[in-house]
Parts: structure tokens; C-alpha cells; sequence
């Protein structure tokens, strides 16, 4: 399940949080535990902010939120396939320089 959270300075993302919990007092009433499911969290500006100090350059944004939005979807092997050479560094190896 994907849930989009609203920018963490926004009232609304105390209560998508408070949601969040909810969900997961839920599932543990179903007597599911942390081997049972995941909940994944993501920040658009995390991202933004990693891609530029990596050095990734503005005209190339697009292309790499493509493939960000794809890493929970597709097989790593697929995600690879799919990173140009551009992107190699910048995925793969972020911190080599």
C-alpha cells in the first residue's frame, strides 16, 4: 500500500502519521507482526536533496524520479536495466567521490 504523507511542517501530516498508527494497531489486531508487513515512508525533498549533492544535474531530475518511483516496484535487476549510465553513479555508488 502506498499512502502519500503531506510535507512534514504541515498540520495535515500529524494526522497522516496518527493514521499510519492506526493502521498498524489494526494489522497487530489481526495478530500480524513486523515479519508480516512493511511500512515504507518517503520524502520527495529527501530525495531532491540526495540527487543534487550527488551532483545530479537539473535537466536529469525527471528521469531519476522515474526510476526512484520504480525501486518499490521492480526487481533491483530491473531497476539496474533501467538506470543509464548517468544515473549508475548517482544510484549505485552515491558516495564514491
Amino acid at each position: 500500500m502506498s499512502v502519500p504523507i503531506a510535507k512534514s511542517t504541515s498540520p495535515a501530516a500529524t494526522a497522516d502519521a496518527e493514521l499510519l498508527a492506526v493502521l498498524i494497531d489494526i494489522l497487530r489486531g489481526f495478530e500480524l507482526t513486523a515479519s508480516d508487513f512493511v511500512v515504507r515512508l518517503s520524502s520527495r525533498t529527501a530525495w531532491q536533496q540526495f540527487f543534487a549533492n550527488a551532483g545530479g544535474k537539473p535537466e536529469d531530475e525527471y528521469e531519476f524520479f522515474q526510476i526512484v518511483d520504480k525501486l518499490e516496484h521492480l526487481s533491483w535487476a530491473a531497476v539496474v536495466r533501467q538506470a543509464s549510465t548517468t544515473f549508475a553513479k548517482i544510484i549505485f555508488d552515491p558516495f564514491s567521490s
